[in-house]
């Protein structure tokens, strides 16, 4: 009974482990390093500044309630729905990273934009990122 038990413990809280994901760990670290340096858009400082804004956003909470990273999942998870994934760019204010996400449905995108502040206060700005975010 106690090896069930803890089993269960163990699964219950490998479920919430999958968002740990470090910079060196993510998909844009791993394909920047296999780019030649000769074709390096972006710097390294500022690859890992955009990863930590997403990190922030996912991690918010949402008014469904878990964060918005497994809100914007259960959206996502129709297989009509094809994600467009994470997106970060430099705002004009240099104090700003804007942090957006995108699915399309047939021919229509829908996009959730947030601003994410150097201290990492994250700031819902169109009406689908202010519909999910607490």
């Amino acid at each position: 009974m106690n090896k069930i038990i803890s089993i269960l413990i163990l699964s219950f809280l490998s479920c919430f482990s999958y968002s740990a994901e470090t910079f060196e760990q993510s998909k844009s670290y791993k394909s920047y390093l296999k780019t030649p340096k000769q074709y390096r858009v972006v710097s390294l400082a500022d690859l890992r500044k955009s990863f930590n804004a997403q990190q922030f956003v996912k991690q918010s909470k949402c008014k469904q309630g878990g964060t918005i990273d497994s809100c914007l999942n259960k959206k996502t998870s129709i297989p009509a729905i094809d994600v467009g994934g994470w997106n970060s760019y430099a705002h004009e204010n240099k104090d700003y990273l804007t942090v957006e996400y995108s699915f399309f449905m047939g021919a229509r995108q829908t996009v959730f934009r947030w601003d994410v502040s150097s201290s990492g206060a994250v700031k819902a700005i169109n009406g689908h990122a202010l519909s999910i975010t607490k």
